[in-house]
């Protein structure tokens, strides 16, 4: 069996693989982070406008105070929704990184430790 250029760099595209699986995940991470800006975004400008909405239709400061109270539990209950969505992403992001991170290095290992042990010169161990 030859163990020349071709081999290593053979081996050595086996080893990187991984790196394309990375690069999914960073795309993927950085994908439903921005959507997640953006949902709270439209939330932010949606919240503005029920409150302009409130204060040129309140008629009494109680009807104002009422409204208030409505709006800010809708959007309470709203935001408290979000968070749980993005501690929910990040528990996936978290496990799919290890579970890459691992698989990866077991690939890299796999790889290069065949290919380094059974080079000629080299001792065995």
């Amino acid at each position: 069996m030859e163990y020349g250029f071709d081999t290593i760099f053979a081996r050595a595209q086996d080893a990187m693989a991984p790196l394309s699986e990375l690069s999914e995940f960073g795309f993927d991470a950085f994908e439903k982070g921005l959507q997640f800006q953006a949902e709270l975004l439209g939330d932010g400008i949606e919240l503005v406008t029920e409150e302009l909405k409130l204060l040129s239709s309140a008629t009494s400061p109680t009807e104002y105070f009422q409204g208030q109270v409505e709006v800010a539990q809708t959007y309470a209950a709203r935001a408290q929704e979000r968070a749980q969505g993005f501690a929910a992403a990040a528990t996936e992001a978290q496990a799919t990184f290890a579970t890459w991170a691992e698989r990866g290095l077991q690939q890299a290992q796999a790889a290069f430790g065949e290919t380094m042990a059974t080079m000629p010169g080299r001792k065995a161990a």
